[in-house]
């Protein structure tokens, strides 16, 4: 045991004194060989996260992760300030030209029987967009009610 200090200093390094969050630091398991790894340092990084890595006993494997301190300080907490935004997703094309090749897409679905739902899809637009450039192009989809028929009849062996 270290001898007290009379000032109250602490003898170890700042790294190694124990925090709150170091009693609750996930130990990943080796990937090498499966074994507990052991934490052996954690080095501060910029904005809220620190470096960590870990040593496996058995087979010396070094993994090395970065994680996030404290999620409030963290330069990733932006939606706290209000910045939350929708997620990324799929836009149809709304009000976008057309370009020749859909055009040459569009009457190739058409010539092929394709419903006006997978021919949106496939050319990333609305269905009523499609079908509205099918009839400008003089090659109208067929209505809904003639194609759900066509595959019905399709489906139903006779």
């Amino acid at each position: 045991m270290l001898p007290s200090d009379p000032t109250g200093a602490h003898h170890m390094p700042e790294a190694f004194t124990a925090s709150p969050s170091a009693i609750s630091i996930h130990r990943p398991d080796c990937p090498k060989c499966g074994t507990r790894m052991s934490l052996a340092r954690i080095c501060p990084a910029p904005g809220g996260y620190d470096h960590r890595t870990f040593e496996c006993a058995k087979c010396e494997h070094v993994h090395k992760e970065t994680v996030c301190t404290d999620p409030m300080k963290s330069d990733k907490a932006g939606w706290l300030d209000g910045e939350l935004k929708t997620p990324k997703i799929a836009v149809l094309s709304r009000n976008k030209l057309w370009t020749d090749a859909e055009d040459e897409r569009l009457r190739a679905f058409v010539a092929q029987g394709a419903s006006v739902i997978k021919a949106a899809a496939a050319l990333r637009r609305t269905t009523a967009s499609v079908r509205a450039r099918s009839r400008g192009l003089g090659c109208p989809f067929p209505p809904l009610r003639i194609a759900r028929q066509k595959w019905a009849d399709q489906k139903s062996p006779e």
